[in-house]
């Protein structure tokens, strides 16, 4: 059974002290401000999983209601290149400390030689990302779709081998 209490400082130390050093390692934050890898990261997984669609003006107004007012073209200049590195390496750092914490030591699961974890799902890109090439990402190239929109796949080995690491 995973250690919960393990798990919650592991996420404590992902979120606040590893997004510090990812944030300035991927260019997020360049200088000392107000918006932190830590806070972008809050302000960005809270207001899209309150508001799906949140503009920027939303995202601006989640800042605000954790106590850091900031504009709209404040959060806008944060959403480049260097935020899609920032949240990739947080997600291939996540899934290895799911691997760490998480082992799967369930007798149903071990008859079999390898399981995987696939997630499958599509993400519209900002417009000012949408030219933005993800790695292991395919934009969806049928005229249905806006540009920027890509068809984002996450696979990881949760028991066996698998060829590469957490492909993203």
């Amino acid at each position: 059974m995973p250690n919960l209490p393990a798990i919650a400082r592991t996420l404590q130390t992902l979120f606040t002290d590893e997004a510090i050093v990812l944030a300035r390692t991927t260019g997020l934050v360049r200088r000392q401000s107000k918006l932190t890898g830590p806070l972008i990261l809050l302000i960005l997984v809270a207001g899209f999983i309150q508001h799906p669609t949140a503009s920027y003006n939303i995202l601006a107004q989640v800042a605000a209601d954790y106590g850091v007012p900031v504009t709209r073209q404040a959060v806008q200049q944060r959403l480049r290149p260097a935020a899609v590195a920032f949240f990739q390496h947080l997600l291939e750092h996540s899934l290895q400390l799911l691997e760490t914490h998480c082992r799967l030591p369930l007798p149903l699961l071990r008859q079999f030689p390898a399981v995987y974890l696939l997630d499958s799902s599509h993400v519209a890109l900002p417009p000012s990302l949408a030219a933005f090439r993800l790695r292991g990402a395919h934009p969806l190239t049928t005229t249905d779709h806006a540009p920027g929109l890509f068809h984002l796949s996450v696979e990881s080995a949760l028991r066996g081998v698998y060829p590469e690491r957490p492909a993203l």
